[in-house]
């Protein structure tokens, strides 16, 4: 039983051995020496086999220098048990090298355009050659997995909302060869199940989505095992069914709302609450959240606002005032706030139409009795800011100007009047008491001029000279400098006037356009002083061209 346990040691099989030598039993002649091989053998499969697990581990590691290292140490082994697994585990260091190889090379692929169907196709398949017996395989599964399901998520994608059977077909037919192809009524229901788990399809009444969600969900359902969109398919349906319960909630909530009652809405707002901000419909059932606020605060100002209106169709100010009242309840920030801001200003305006406008019409019938005094008081009584303030204005200024017409008249006349008799004077300061700014101030101005000039000059007449003769005649102080040269040598000599000149009378002036009367009023003092200071009318000099 020895020799035959020392045989199996050879083979090698060092396990047999040691549990064939296990078996002579204690009285045995040659159990001490059984006994010692027994030990042998164990002291070399422990020692051999710590080192086939660090050479395993460097495997997995993809540690190629390090496993190379530990099997030359096993192969220095006296035992010919671990000489023989040496050969085994080299084809076992080449063979996971070439599978590493395979499944770097497929990453870099997908790596280099992650969304193309070709290339994914093309890394599946070179992974799906990766020898089943190396490490490189159980990762690549885990990889072609990940690519099955991106390769199936954009050809899905591609698919139009509401393709068919035919359409899912074409769509398989792009795919590379050697992919696992799916049923085209899996790939249907699955590209229709995808955009249902984000909260992007909300388009549509709640009854139509929930309906879309239980039909998409049970197709989704019925996708085999053995189908390659099982994984994606059974990942899709706890998100369909989150799906169904919040439009769920959704639906019953909006039920409520529909009542249009305070209390239903709170209720649809405490169930739409319970959408927790992880759902995908927490924006949707927000959005109605808000709507159905605005419909409480609504419902809330609605009567104030009724009872305002009622009110105003009364249409005296009493009424129109206790509307205001009412509708100034509606505070800032609800719906109803731009509505009762609207009829708060027609009411003030219809207000102050009330209120000034017996003012207006007691001013217009005093002006046609030709009161205008009388009128411009009462419509000064409409105060800035009110409706008929600038209608009032535009009247009161129309009057004024009439007023001061009617009151300036006489006086202008009565001066032209003592100006014709010969008494300037008077004239003077008759026409004088049209102060600057007045309708007529303008033309008194003008009068009060030329009467000046007449009064001077008849005060300092000018010195005879002969009429057969011209002389040169030289500034006051003469005495001074050279004899006066025109500037205009072809100019004919200037002229003394005896007289002032005669100028035509001033244009009217319009009214209200009257150019500046009081730097007029000045110019006009300012010749006759100059006139009086040089004691003789002022020379005038014929232009050389026209002869003015």
């Amino acid at each position: 039983m020895l020799e035959l346990a020392r045989t199996k040691s050879v083979e090698p099989d060092l396990n047999g051995a040691i549990a064939l030598a296990q078996k002579i039993p204690a009285s045995s002649a040659v159990h001490k020496e059984a006994k010692a091989a027994i030990a042998t053998w164990r002291k070399d499969l422990t020692r051999g086999q710590t080192m086939v697990d660090s050479i395993q581990a460097a495997m997995k590691a993809r540690n190629w220098g390090l496993a190379i290292q530990q099997l030359r140490k096993l192969g220095k082994q006296d035992s010919d048990y671990w000489i023989q697994h040496v050969d085994r585990l080299r084809q076992k260091i080449s063979a996971e090298q070439i599978a590493a190889d395979q499944l770097q090379q497929a990453r870099q692929l997908v790596k280099a355009t992650p969304n193309n169907v070709q290339v994914l196709g093309r890394a599946i398949a070179l992974a799906e050659q990766i020898n089943p017996d190396t490490y490189a395989y159980t990762d690549s599964q885990v990889d072609v997995s990940k690519w099955m399901q991106s390769l199936f998520t954009i050809v899905a994608g591609k698919l139009p909302p509401h393709t068919d059977l035919k359409g899912a077909k074409v769509a398989l037919q792009g795919l590379p060869r050697g992919v696992p192809t799916p049923n085209a009524r899996d790939v249907l229901w699955f590209s229709r199940a995808q955009p249902l788990v984000t909260d992007e399809i909300t388009r549509g009444p709640l009854y139509e989505q929930l309906w879309h969600l239980w039909m998409v969900m049970s197709q989704v359902r019925q996708i085999k095992p053995e189908s390659p969109l099982h994984a994606q398919a059974k990942a899709l349906v706890p998100k369909l069914e989150t799906q169904i319960q919040d439009v769920t909630q959704l639906q019953v909530a909006s039920a409520l709302a529909n009542l249009w009652q305070i209390p239903t809405f709170h209720l649809a707002i405490n169930i739409a609450h319970g959408i927790s901000a992880d759902r995908p419909r927490r924006v949707y059932a927000q959005t109605l959240i808000t709507m159905w606020q605005r419909d409480i605060e609504r419902i809330e100002d609605r009567p104030y606002l009724n009872q305002a209106q009622q009110l105003a169709t009364k249409g005296t100010p009493e009424s129109l005032r206790a509307a205001i009242t009412y509708a100034q309840q509606i505070s800032n920030g609800r719906p109803l706030r731009i509505e009762a801001q609207t009829a708060i200003a027609q009411w003030n305006r219809q207000i102050q139409l009330i209120e000034d406008g017996p003012f207006l019409e007691r001013a217009q019938t005093l002006a046609k009795q030709q009161r205008l005094a009388d009128a411009i008081r009462t419509a000064s009584r409409i105060r800035s800011g009110r409706v008929l303030y600038q209608e009032a204005q535009t009247a009161i200024q129309d009057w004024t100007y009439q007023l001061q017409l009617a009151e300036d008249r006489p006086l202008l006349d009565r001066a032209n009047a003592l100006a014709e008799q010969g008494n300037l004077t008077a004239a003077i300061n008759t026409a004088s008491q049209i102060a600057p700014g007045r309708p007529l101030s303008h033309e008194a101005g003008g009068a009060i001029a030329n009467w000046t000039a007449q009064q001077n000059a008849r005060q300092n007449p000018p010195p005879a000279e002969p009429d057969n003769q011209i002389r040169e005649r030289r500034p006051p102080d003469s005495s001074v400098g050279p004899p006066y040269r025109s500037p205009y040598p072809d100019a004919p000599r200037p002229v003394y006037n005896s007289q002032p000149p005669t100028e035509p009378p001033p244009p009217p002036i319009h009214p209200t356009r009257t150019p500046y009367p009081q730097t007029l009023h000045r110019l006009n003092h300012l010749l006759a002083r100059t006139q009086k200071q040089l004691r003789r009318p002022l020379l005038i000099y014929p232009h050389p061209r026209s002869g003015r």
